[in-house]
């Protein structure tokens, strides 16, 4: 007997059956990414807060500083900056740095949420034992120093800090004045949240979190292009700084105080 071909409604009809099991699976395999990334995200960042406990543990209790420094004079910076800044030298400046010794793989300093060619997605934050300067910028420089070390940050996914990137606003997470906000937390500099509602944090006593925005609209602000995030948060125009929860606490984490303008 002759087999009978599809008619075009059949086909129609299986077209549509596909598009319709894709649209239900499609977001459940999005979000199980999201969360494994996610995951590695974490033992990323709980590594190398691990790290910065074990420098200080072995160097009389001082930690690295968070700068990333080509300055001879840093040398204790936990990452060096290295010119050219092509892939290969940015990796050369993980490997000089004082932290590599006690986290030597660069893959635990790359989100996997990250592009393939961003070398290094974390940043430590400017309070602790931040960069060189008159007066010198930086809360701490020893372990000691840190009171409530469960709710002092150290470490950010701050998100992608590209290769041809030689700012210094860029070599360390700033929130230069307890409250203005210099570096974009948990976004690149494209204006792409790396990960969605929220960003990976390390805190002085080792732990780490996947700390989740209080206020919804804190992607909208990470997904600002950098000269936009500049003009809004970096200066006087802290309006809407002064009124969201998660500037605040940021702030708190970071200086353990915020003060409104």
């Amino acid at each position: 007997m002759k087999r009978q071909a599809f008619t075009l409604i059949e086909l129609l009809v299986v077209i549509a059956i596909i598009g319709l099991l894709l649209s239900i699976i499609m977001p459940s395999l999005r979000k199980a990414r999201e969360l494994s990334q996610r995951t590695v995200c974490l033992s990323n960042v709980r590594q190398l807060t691990t790290g910065w406990l074990l420098y200080a543990d072995q160097n009389e209790g001082k930690i690295v500083r968070s700068s990333v420094s080509s300055d001879p004079r840093d040398k204790n910076a936990w990452v060096k900056w290295t010119f050219p800044p092509t892939y290969e030298n940015h990796i050369l400046g993980i490997e000089q740095g004082a932290m590599y010794p006690y986290v030597n793989s660069t893959d635990a300093y790359h989100c996997p949420a990250a592009p393939a060619d961003e070398v290094r997605s974390y940043n430590i934050t400017n309070a602790m034992n931040g960069r060189l300067g008159t007066p010198p910028i930086g809360e701490f420089n020893r372990l000691a120093q840190i009171k409530n070390c469960g709710q002092r940050m150290v470490f950010i996914c701050q998100g992608k800090i590209p290769l041809e990137m030689a700012d210094s606003r860029h070599r360390n997470f700033m929130v230069d004045y307890p409250n203005n906000w210099r570096s974009k937390p948990g976004g690149d500099r494209g204006g792409k949240p790396r990960h969605p509602k929220g960003a990976t944090l390390g805190f002085a006593d080792g732990s780490a979190v996947f700390y989740r925005w209080v206020d919804p609209k804190m992607d909208t602000y990470v997904a600002l292009e950098v000269e936009d995030w500049d003009q809004r948060y970096y200066g006087n125009q802290l309006t809407e700084i002064n009124n969201n929860e998660d500037a605040i606490k940021f702030n708190l984490f970071v200086w353990g105080k915020f003060e409104s303008r």
